[in-house]
């Protein structure tokens, strides 16, 4: 509060001004009671001004330390919250894990497949990131005592860029993801080439692909960015305008591959119509996924230009 010391109790010059306040007001209305002046008014007027001065001052200090209180509470609430996630999260991790166990014995036995035992690594992976990301949430509401913050534009945090620590798990995660497409990818091209898999399956896992790779793209740019603004001192409005820019951007490149494949998907649907295997339903589904791309596509490219 303005005229507070760092421990909250009124200042002497603070308490002059309430008390000149409050005495030039009783002064005033003795004069409007009967003309008499401030000498002459009743003792017990007196030590009605002193009471409320008292209450005042007692009532500042007591309102401030009702704000510790409800500060203190909601702290409290928050870490709660926080941990009760955490001890989740961790529970979940211990169930992934026990099951990666049960389908590696499946696997060696010859149950299930190499791909089922690579997602269920996956999945615990995922689940492991997740408790790490969650300490950091935890850490974060204990040193700010409020919710965690992701924008790139937040403060550190007593020196620790929690944003960027959260990303970096982030990014973790998307470039395993990564790694499990291409090899599957890989696999499935090797399949393509003796006749096992279809063309329409091999290009959606490398549009599976590309689309990892614009996440991790996405994740990088905000890295950077994030950097820079700590490091340079870049202003929000800049931040908020250059991160809109790069989303707007990758989006861009994703719509245009998803109306690539939609229109092959179309053509391939008009083929197998004119020979029978299809209905013209399935056609029209078809063309309506490119039109539903096509426009979102054009209202993209204008947004983009408007920057």
């Amino acid at each position: 509060m303005t005229g507070m010391t760092e421990s909250h109790t009124p200042r002497p010059e603070f308490r002059a001004r309430l008390e000149d306040e409050v005495l030039r007001t009783f002064h005033r209305q003795a004069q409007f009671s009967g003309g008499r002046g401030w000498s002459m008014l009743d003792p017990r007027r007196v030590r009605g001004v002193s009471l409320i001065l008292a209450g005042l001052i007692l009532g500042f200090s007591t309102e401030f330390a009702s704000g510790q209180v409800q500060d203190a509470r909601e702290r409290s609430r928050l870490v709660e919250a926080a941990d009760a996630a955490r001890k989740l999260a961790a529970l979940r991790a211990q169930l992934a894990d026990e099951s990666v166990k049960r389908v590696r014995t499946q696997y060696e036995i010859g149950v299930v497949s190499r791909e089922t035992l690579s997602a269920a690594e996956a999945d615990c992976r995922e689940m492991e990131m997740n408790v790490v990301r969650l300490d950091l949430d935890l850490a974060e509401t204990h040193a700010t005592s409020a919710p965690p913050r992701n924008e790139l534009w937040a403060p550190s945090v007593s020196g620790r860029d929690f944003v960027a620590d959260r990303m970096r798990i982030d990014a973790a995660l998307v470039q395993d993801r990564l790694k499990r497409s291409e090899q599957r990818l890989e696999e499935l091209q090797r399949n393509q080439r003796v006749g096992v898999v279809t063309d329409v399956v091999v290009s959606e896992a490398r549009a599976g692909v590309e689309e990892t790779r614009d996440q991790l793209g996405l994740l990088a740019m905000k890295l950077s960015l994030r950097k820079e603004f700590l490091e340079k001192g870049l202003a929000t409005e800049d931040v908020a305008r250059r991160l809109q820019r790069t989303e707007l951007q990758f989006e861009l490149q994703g719509t245009m591959r998803a109306l690539r494949g939609a229109e092959a998907r179309l053509q391939r649907a008009k083929e197998r119509a004119r020979v029978g295997v299809v209905s013209e339903l399935e056609v029209k589904r078809a063309e309506v996924e490119v039109l539903e791309l096509s426009i979102r596509l054009k209202q993209l490219e204008a947004q983009y230009r408007d920057f």
